[in-house]
């Protein structure tokens, strides 16, 4: 809980800022994400300055490595000079500034995780509404759905096809933020929760990229697989498990062709223009071995025969990373994305898949480079910094803190109240109950 005024004055301005940027990720809706951002900056200064908020150096890694690789970046651009546009390059100088949040939240002891989940189950509910509306009200709600898609430019809603499959798409741009949400919700053990679940993982399968309904297939996956894991005897388990894969690469194998014809195919268009930029990046690095290193630069363009246009950012995030950090800068963000995968894998966190899931999603499109993927990291890292909440947050059982020998009445009730307060039963804190 915050701690001080300054903490809690910036609670306010984060839950805005987060609001904005899962509703609103291209700022053209309500203009507000710059402002609530710099208001929570200055709160939280303040916060520092009267000394009411301290830092840990430990804490600052983060944000100081990647403010470091951006500014090489700038100064890279400009030196290389390749088809150079300044408002590129001070948009990826810039883009990793928010990280900054990182340790000032954390410090103040503010619940970021609880702010970051709220704002996300915000955006399911306001996309599930889209959904409603645009499936049952076509006609009625066409004045907004052209305004989403083409006005503001923050979603794309209509359908799409796959081959002779037409599907409904409804895809916002922060879409893949639910993942996140549905890593929450893996620990779901009872009906609300479940049925959460499930919308959560519908939103993500109709958003219409084929990275996203990857995503919902392999979250279902690890959502049976911890149930499994959870109940059932470690022989039943293999012998489910096992029966499961057997038969998923059955229908794989059986039904290989139509999944390469609606989904694989190279001469569908969206895959032959990530093909066309795939061998633009080939073409680019083998030119220049020491621009591989160290990258081309923010700001710096590239032709590709995807679109036979030049870009300057493409959906291959990855190689995208290469492109404008090179081999050392792309290294070291990588290395920020994967670090936390150690940690929660350590602690059995929930989150260990989903964000497995999440950072490969974030490589099929330019999100990472975007006040969606920032703002994911700074949850992540947030997270991990605070140990209450990976305690609380782990698919260990909570409660066998609490297996004691036989109590009385009176020791099982007080233990129990104890509990409720998230205490252990020599009466010391070690959960954060007002997390959720």
């Amino acid at each position: 809980m915050p701690i001080n005024i300054y903490s809690k004055i910036s609670v306010f301005f984060i839950s805005l800022t987060l609001l904005s940027i899962t509703i609103d990720p291209t700022d053209n809706l309500f203009g507000i994400k710059k402002a609530s951002f710099l208001c929570s900056i200055i709160t939280l200064t303040l916060g520092i300055i009267t000394k009411k908020i301290k830092i840990h150096k430990k804490h600052l890694l983060v944000p100081f490595l990647l403010l470091l690789v951006s500014s090489l970046a700038f100064f890279q651009g400009v030196f290389v000079d390749q088809f150079y546009s300044q408002e590129y390059a001070i948009y990826y100088a810039s883009i990793f500034i928010p990280t900054i949040l990182l340790p000032m939240v954390v410090g103040a002891k503010i619940n970021f995780t609880k702010i970051f989940l709220n704002s996300t189950y915000i955006l399911l509910f306001f996309l599930l509404s889209i959904i409603t509306l645009t499936l049952l009200f076509q006609d009625f709600f066409a004045p907004f759905i052209q305004y989403f898609n083409y006005d503001a430019q923050v979603a794309l809603i209509g359908y799409r096809t796959f081959g002779d499959i037409l599907l409904p798409m409804i895809y916002w741009k922060t879409s893949v933020l639910l993942i996140i949400l549905a890593g929450h919700l893996l620990k779901a053990n009872n009906f609300p929760s479940l049925i959460l679940f499930i919308l959560t993982v519908f939103t993500i399968f109709i958003s219409g990229t084929r990275a996203n309904m990857l995503a919902s297939i392999s979250l279902i996956i690890v959502f049976l697989y911890y149930k499994i894991n959870d109940n059932l005897s470690r022989l039943t388990k293999y012998a489910i498990i096992t029966f499961l894969f057997l038969f998923l690469l059955t229908f794989v194998i059986y039904n290989i062709n139509i999944i390469y014809d609606r989904f694989l195919s190279p001469d569908e268009l969206s895959n032959s223009i990530k093909i066309g930029h795939f061998l633009s990046y080939l073409s680019l690095f083998e030119n220049s071995l020491p621009l591989l290193i160290f990258g081309y630069g923010a700001g710096s363009g590239m032709f590709s025969i995807g679109t036979n246009e030049i870009g300057y950012s493409f959906e291959l995030t990855y190689f995208e990373l290469l492109r404008i950090y090179g081999i050392l800068g792309a290294s070291v963000i990588i290395l920020i994305l994967v670090y936390p995968l150690l940690k929660l894998k350590k602690t059995k966190s929930i989150y260990l898949f989903p964000w497995l899931i999440f950072i490969f999603v974030i490589g099929t499109n330019p999100l990472l480079l975007s006040s969606t993927g920032v703002f994911a990291i700074v949850f992540i890292y947030n997270y991990i910094f605070n140990d209450s909440i990976m305690k609380k947050n782990t698919l260990h059982d909570r409660f066998n803190n609490y297996i004691v020998a036989p109590l009385s009445q009176n020791s099982c009730r007080l233990d129990r109240n104890r509990m409720n307060r998230g205490e252990d039963s020599r009466g010391n804190k070690w959960l954060d109950t007002d997390m959720y």
